[in-house]
C-alpha cells in the first residue's frame, strides 16, 4: 500500500518535472500571445492525451515566468538532489559493513528522510511558485491532466495485477514490492540434488 501512494507520488511529481522542463522547447514568439479570447471554443479543444504543455495554452508570459522560476531553483535542486544521493549512499554503506551499528543506521536512516523532506519540499514550493502563474482554468487542465495519469497508472496497475492472479510467479520474479522471492521461490532456484 505504502509502495503504491509513493509510486503515485513519483508519478504526480514526475508529472510537474516534466511540465517544468519541456515548457522551454515550447516557448511562443514574443509576439505570439494567446489570450483567452483566441482560444478556440470547448468542442475544439485538444484531446487531453495529446502533449500536456499544449493542453495548459500558455502565454509567452506565463513561459517566461515558469522558466525564471526553474532557473532560479535549478542550483537549489542540485544541492538537494546530492544531499539524498549522500545519505543513501551512507546508509547504503553502514548497511554493508560486516558488524552493522544499529545507531549508526538509525542515524543514516533519520538523515535520509530529512533529505527526501528537503527533496519533497523544494519540488512542493517549485509547483506552488508555477501554479500561481497559471491562470484558473489552466489550473483546472492541470488538474485533469494529473487525475488522467492517476487513472491510467491504476488501470495499468489492475492489468499487472489481472494478469499475474491465479498464476504462480517464475523463478527469481518478485510482486515488484522490492522484497526479494520468498522461500518457495529460492528453493526452485536451488540446483537439486541427484
Amino acid at each position: 500500500m505504502k509502495t503504491n501512494k509513493r509510486k503515485r507520488n513519483l508519478l504526480l511529481l514526475a508529472l510537474v518535472l516534466a511540465l517544468a522542463v519541456t515548457l522551454p522547447t515550447f516557448a511562443q514568439e514574443p509576439g505570439q500571445n494567446s489570450t483567452a479570447a483566441q482560444r478556440p471554443p470547448e468542442s475544439q479543444q485538444p484531446a487531453l492525451n495529446q502533449d500536456p504543455v499544449e493542453n495548459l495554452q500558455l502565454t509567452g508570459e506565463q513561459r517566461a515566468a515558469i522558466r525564471a522560476i526553474r532557473i532560479a531553483n535549478k542550483d537549489e535542486q542540485f544541492v538537494v538532489n546530492q544531499r539524498l544521493r549522500r545519505a543513501r549512499m551512507a546508509l547504503e554503506d553502514a548497511l554493508d559493513e560486516d558488524y552493522p551499528n544499529e545507531a549508526l543506521i538509525e542515524q543514516r536512516v533519520k538523515e535520509v528522510g530529512e533529505a527526501q523532506a528537503a527533496q519533497a519540499r523544494m519540488k512542493a514550493l517549485q509547483e506552488l511558485r508555477i501554479r500561481r502563474v497559471l491562470t484558473p482554468a489552466q489550473q483546472a487542465t492541470l488538474r485533469e491532466l494529473r487525475q488522467s495519469i492517476r487513472d491510467a497508472e491504476l488501470r495499468r496497475q489492475r492489468r499487472m495485477q489481472n494478469q499475474n492472479d491465479g498464476r504462480p510467479l517464475r523463478n527469481g520474479q518478485t510482486q515488484g514490492n522490492g522484497v526479494a522471492p520468498g522461500p518457495a521461490l529460492r528453493r526452485n532456484t536451488l540446483p537439486r540434488r541427484p
